[in-house]
């Protein structure tokens, strides 16, 4: 499984040519500006925030992933983990942290 990112987003694919690409929804077109591309979600995040479930409020942010993961074992039921890229009109979460500590893309 691989990874890229563009301008606006992160998205998964599954098999890659130069001249056109995409994944499976076909969201992503030989028109969009791959920035990097990776074999993992959090190799391309900018920033991990953290967000009580009481709360719209990030409790706390810019973590590095693995302080992340240490966090939040066993309170995922309390708070949110997220995996973020900013993007022109600000931060956008592009995934979230599951049970088992591993980021989904949104």
């Amino acid at each position: 499984m691989k990874y890229i990112r563009t301008k606006d987003g992160i998205y998964e694919i599954n098999w890659f040519d130069t001249d056109n690409f995409g994944d499976e929804k076909g969201d992503i077109h030989s028109n969009c500006e791959i920035t990097n591309e990776a074999d993992t979600i959090e190799e391309l995040c900018d920033e991990f925030i953290v967000v009580s479930d009481n709360c719209e409020r990030p409790i706390i942010s810019a973590l590095p992933f693995n302080e992340l993961q240490l966090y939040a074992k066993g309170r995922t039921k309390y708070a949110i983990c997220y995996g973020a890229i900013w993007c022109e009109w600000g931060l956008k979460y592009v995934a979230r942290m599951n049970s088992d500590g591993v980021l989904e893309l949104l």
